[in-house]
């Protein structure tokens, strides 16, 4: 018998009981899934198996198994409320398409072990698809039902044409043979050879469906989710171009968008709040590996980590999303342990300029906080819960980012007034470049986040000229930091007016800022990434109980403030007004700890003295009047 391009052959199999009886061979795929599909459809047999041997290494590959279910065993539809509109045949392989198809078929899909990839480029699961009568037309008729109300068409005849085109589909996954030689070609020498392998020999307009299905048969081999992410992950550990990662990007999300596969991969987790605390670390590549790794989820994280793959993010986000904007408790300990988690996976979830997930998270967090951060039997008002997570988030690039967000969210529809007060309070604030962003690494790091809050101000639900407004601000933020702007100090001053030993604790950019009465350097509850040395000026400390505020201290030039949150990395026990135009240098995180790195080594008691103060001040400043 002749080979075939791939050096294969195809045996096809029926089963009887437990046993699985030969049936015929084949020299191409194509005959024996043609083969495979008569049988399933003639129904004679408990199933049906179709294996490919290769002639060169006498290894054996299962590539299709179908058992015929005389139970009629139910799988319902999941509900789906959006379905992309596809303007032509290739749309429906596209990854929207097929995430809508996975959602809606996710049982079915599940129950057989299959994506919707594969079942897409597999004529026989296409007709098994076909014959479920409990399936098949109401599934049409639901996505063209969504896909009506978008067009302004009938119903009836946009579901003709999604019939008409799943023929079209069906008939050409028939043509999955002449893939083979693509499918050997990926296998040996990787994803980048393939999509160039393809663009010589192939149309530009069949070259997608081409690439598409010789991943669709790679990953078949794998079985479950874990499996088959282990196999794109292998296929992107050889550098893989642009290209290449944008199709390990939309197959690795089609299958992380499924709950089994994401279960394989994390393993078992005691609660809801760890599981979703892994999702969001994992959708960034910074999920700390298990100690007894069970799954693919460190080689997964480790591909996130170096590849860029943003649909995959949405996807794990998404799911994170989704629980954290339900009623499900995040814990089985009770209300107290809810909420110390619920606060954990809020600062995980906080980026550089916002939370990560957009606007869709900012508003299932808020639901959320409203539940969780409330002491009483009575949910927070949405105003209550804004300010309960504007002090846990850490500066007010991320509290900024978190409000525009929301401003965008379906729930700026309702609270848009409430929203654009605390970002008015928050604008208010920006005087200098550290009460953006105490933590930035430098001017350029900070113009980065200020450009990605640019971009979220182009909303059409907050005023125009308030937009703006804060535009400028930003603006005017970074000028400064590079050296610009209206307050910078002219050339050849001397930017601090104290000793030298004083001055070597700034930054070694030796940055100055000038703050204006009244303007607060920092608040009590936010993570503190700087302190500051008073120049000029005078400063009070402050703390709020209820409506009223308790002044602590008045510092004046040479006193150091903020410092207590950079030694024990803990929220910040007060807040700091200047009480007349100050000004102030800054005093980095890094600069202290090196000189604390020093003293744990020269004295680790006086060391140790320090971190002992710090906590009794702590404990003094916590306790009740």
């Amino acid at each position: 018998m002749a080979q075939t391009l791939a050096g294969k052959t195809y045996e096809v199999f029926v089963g009887e009981g437990k046993r699985w009886i030969y049936d015929s061979t084949h020299q191409t795929r194509s005959a024996a899934l043609e083969v495979a599909e008569e049988l399933l459809e003639a129904a004679n047999h408990d199933g049906v198996r179709v294996v490919a041997e290769n002639e060169r290494t006498g290894e054996d590959e299962i590539i299709f198994e179908e058992s015929i279910d005389r139970d009629d065993k139910v799988i319902k539809l999941n509900p789906v409320e959006n379905a992309p509109l596809c303007a032509e045949l290739i749309d429906f392989y596209r990854f929207p398409a097929r995430r809508t198809a996975g959602r809606l078929l996710r049982n079915y899909l599940d129950d057989r072990g299959v994506t919707a990839l594969e079942m897409i480029y597999n004529p026989a699961q296409l007709l098994m698809f076909e014959r479920n009568d409990k399936l098949f037309a109401p599934a049409m008729q639901r996505i063209g039902a969504i896909q009506a109300k978008a067009t302004g068409e009938q119903p009836a005849k946009r579901t003709e044409a999604l019939f008409k085109t799943f023929d079209i589909i069906k008939e050409r996954a028939k043509t999955f043979a002449d893939l083979e030689k693509y499918s050997a070609l990926l296998k040996a020498k990787g994803l980048d050879s393939l999509i160039e392998g393809v663009g010589q020999r192939e149309k530009e307009e069949n070259r997608e469906f081409v690439i598409r299905g010789a991943l669709a048969s790679h990953i078949m081999s794998g079985g479950g989710g874990d499996g088959k992410l282990q196999l794109l992950i292998d296929l992107s550990r050889d550098d893989p171009g642009p290209e290449a990662m944008a199709y390990l990007d939309e197959i690795t999300a089609e299958i992380v968008d499924g709950p089994a596969a994401v279960m394989e991969v994390l393993g078992g987790q005691p609660d809801a709040a760890a599981a979703n605390r892994k999702l969001i670390n994992l959708s960034c590549g910074r999920c700390q590996a298990p100690k007894n790794p069970i799954s693919c989820i460190v080689d997964l994280n480790d591909m996130i980590a170096r590849l860029d793959m943003p649909l995959t993010a949405q996807v794990l986000l998404e799911r994170v999303e989704n629980e954290i904007g339900g009623i499900r408790p995040l814990t089985r300990e009770g209300k107290t342990v809810d909420r110390e988690a619920f606060v954990t996976l809020v600062r995980e979830l906080a980026d550089d300029d916002g939370l990560m997930g957009g606007p869709g998270m900012s508003a299932a967090v808020i639901g959320r906080a409203r539940i969780t951060l409330s002491k009483g039997e009575n949910d927070l008002s949405v105003e209550q819960a804004i300010d309960h997570l504007l002090d846990l988030l850490p500066n007010r690039a991320v509290r900024l980012g978190f409000l525009l967000d929301l401003a965008a969210s379906p729930l700026g529809e309702k609270e848009g007034d409430v929203i654009r007060q605390a970002l008015e309070r928050i604008t208010q604030q920006l005087s200098f470049l550290a009460s953006l962003m105490p933590a930035a690494e430098g001017p350029e790091k900070v113009a980065l986040v200020v450009e990605k809050l640019k971009r979220r101000l182009d909303n059409d639900s907050l005023p125009e000229d308030w937009r703006q407004g804060l535009s400028a601000s930003l603006d005017e933020l970074v000028q400064r930091a590079m050296g610009g702007g209206k307050k910078a100090p002219k050339e050849g001053t001397n930017k601090y007016t104290v000793d030298d030993g004083k001055k070597d604790m700034s930054d070694p950019t030796g940055e100055r800022q000038e703050i204006k009465a009244g303007e607060l350097l920092f608040e009590e509850g936010e993570f503190g990434e700087v302190a500051y040395l008073v120049v000029s000026g005078d400063v009070e400390i402050f703390r709020k109980s209820g409506n009223q505020e308790r002044v602590l201290a008045t510092v004046g030039r040479g006193e150091i403030i903020g410092e207590m949150s950079l030694i024990d990395s803990q929220p910040r026990v007060a807040s700091a007004r200047a009480l007349s135009d100050t000004q102030v240098s800054l005093i980095s995180r890094k600069s202290l700890q090196q000189r604390l790195d020093r003293l744990e080594k020269s004295d680790r008691v006086l060391r140790r003295l320090i971190g002992v103060l710090v906590d009794r001040i702590r404990g003094q400043a916590s306790s009740p009047e």
